[in-house]
């Protein structure tokens, strides 16, 4: 037909939909039945598209006209002959073949009189007959391109809503999921009291706020997601999302609530027979166990998880944990293996994005034993590798890590100028992204440098700062080397 001579129709998915249900909307207030001569959906489109020629508009106008009719006999001539015999569902496949559809029209009255008495499931139909098939059809034939279908979904789903059809609601519903509308998706089924359904979306809507560092959509959605599963019955499914949020209160820094809903998932794990999931979320608790200073229960807990974890992957997180706990404690050559170890898995299994955060402490133990030339060669490979994921601020605090950890090496190392040029990208860094904690620790290390090169007072007022900071925030061990540190600036020199 007619497909490359139709001239540019911006918002054609709107303005046909819109048509067509106005038309729909007219001719069911006026009684009307499909063969009216009113029956005209796309006559408005002469004025909202001018520089249609007379021919398109007569072709558009012929294709959307077989076609409703077409689609409404398919749907609601199926219903009205469901009842029939045998012989009289084969001989209606015929003659709606034939697409003669007054013939068509007569032989359904004949089967059921009340045929053109149905207008709520015929109207229901035509709706979403225009809005999803139609539209389709005309603008793949017409404009080559197809529309938003999540547009077309949404308003078939809520059409067939409004008129109580719940089995085409879902599967309204399930096309909606299939083209990646969770949400839409989601709020349907519940509706329609189809919880499993809606707990899938919700999940999936999780995942997605998840990747995208969304933390509090994220804990909505996962925790939505275990609500439904729990009214569908499925405890292990739920048992899961419990999981799911805790791990995402984990990403937002809410270890307390974490803590609590990782309890929660191990006795449903237990509950439901899941070995495994129990085992992932012991390990999650040992890192919490590490993050709010708990180091001997982190210890003892990852420990016993270690060669239980069926997931190489989750086995490095948690080696890469115990690192962290031994190099807390000064235990450097226990540290040094665990990252090791926690490396070797993440490169094996080709999570790159958690190998400079390794690095970057396996640097931390060089410093710490004195191997400054190991621990520049690390930063500084770490550095590179977080090059290209920078935040939209164009900035990094991963970055500014690699040159806060340079600077004490600088420093140690007699480099003065390079340690206080490192000292204040990463403070800048910092100081733009409002993170206190990182703040505090530029200050409590600077001072270092400033000690090295004669500023006392300088040294005095950063670890002052640093200990104000740490002390408002609760860090007890922190502030606590603070005071200590400043004391010894206090010191007399030994004769």
């Amino acid at each position: 037909m007619i497909r490359d001579s139709v001239p540019d129709f911006e918002d054609l998915t709107a303005t046909t939909a819109q048509t067509i249900l106005r038309s729909f909307d007219r001719l069911l207030g006026n009684g009307n039945t499909l063969d009216h001569p009113g029956f005209d959906p796309l006559a408005e489109l002469e004025t909202l598209c001018p520089n249609l020629s007379e021919e398109q508009l007569v072709a558009a106008s012929t294709f959307f006209r077989d076609h409703i009719i077409r689609f409404a006999f398919d749907s609601v001539g199926v219903k009205v002959i469901e009842q029939a015999s045998d012989i009289e569902q084969t001989l209606y496949l015929q003659i709606l073949d034939s697409n003669d559809y007054e013939t068509v029209r007569d032989f359904l009255e004949n089967i059921a009189p009340g045929f053109q008495d149905v207008p709520a499931l015929l109207w229901t139909k035509m709706r979403y007959a225009a809005v999803v098939a139609l539209i389709t059809e005309y603008e793949k034939q017409f404009v080559g391109t197809g529309p938003d279908e999540t547009e077309v979904l949404e308003t078939a789903a809520e059409a067939f809503l409004t008129a109580g059809f719940a089995e085409e609601a879902e599967r309204a519903a399930a096309d909606l999921a299939d083209c990646g509308a969770s949400e839409l998706a989601r709020d349907v089924f519940e509706v329609l009291g189809i919880a499993e359904r809606a707990a899938e979306c919700s999940y999936q809507l999780g995942e997605v706020a998840l990747y995208e560092s969304d933390f509090t959509v994220a804990v909505a959605e996962f925790a939505r997601a275990r609500d439904s599963y729990l009214g569908a019955n499925r405890p292990a499914e739920s048992a899961d999302c419990t999981y799911r949020l805790a791990r995402a209160l984990m990403d937002a820094n809410k270890l307390e609530d974490a803590e609590l809903e990782l309890i929660d998932a191990m006795a449903a794990f237990v509950d439901t027979e899941q070995p495994e999931g129990f085992t992932l979320c012991l390990n999650y608790l040992g890192i919490i166990y590490y993050r709010t200073g708990r180091y001997d229960e982190a210890e003892e807990t990852l420990l016993r998880v270690r060669n239980d974890l069926g997931n190489d992957l989750s086995r490095a997180d948690c080696e890469h944990t115990l690192g962290c706990i031994y190099r807390r404690t000064a235990r450097y050559r226990q540290a040094e293996e665990s990252f090791e170890h926690a490396l070797d898995l993440y490169q094996r299994h080709g999570r790159e994005s958690s190998i400079p955060d390794t690095l970057l402490e396996v640097g931390i133990v060089y410093t710490r034993t004195g191997r400054y030339d190991d621990a520049e060669r690390v930063f500084d490979q770490a550095r590179d590798l977080h090059y290209g994921r920078m935040l939209d601020l164009g900035i990094d605090p991963n970055i500014a890590d690699c040159d806060h950890h340079l600077a004490i090496v600088y420093t140690e190392t007699g480099r003065y100028d390079q340690a206080e040029s490192a000292f204040e990208h990463a403070r800048d860094v910092y100081q733009r992204l409002r993170l206190d904690i990182k703040i505090a620790e530029h200050h409590r290390e600077i001072a270092s440098l400033y000690l090295h090169t004669d500023r006392t007072d300088n040294a005095k007022k950063s670890y002052v700062q640093a200990w104000e900071t740490y002390d408002a925030l609760g860090m007890d061990e922190e502030a606590a080397d603070c005071i200590r540190r400043l004391g010894l600036v206090y010191q007399p020199p030994k004769p």
